[in-house]
């Protein structure tokens, strides 16, 4: 377990900066697309109870 990185996908040693970056920014786009779903779902949602 020690030695590890547990998320490997951001591991700059491993992969390199770029890529490291590059799946940053993949993750952070997925976190927004959800939270623009959620806000979608929600305003939806509010439309129907009235």
């Amino acid at each position: 377990m020690l030695g590890d990185y547990l998320y490997p996908f951001i591991d700059v040693g491993t992969i390199g900066f770029p890529k490291a970056f590059i799946n940053a920014l993949g993750v952070l786009l997925g976190f927004l697309l959800v939270a623009l779903l959620l806000l979608g779902v929600d305003r939806w949602a509010a439309r129907r109870t009235m």
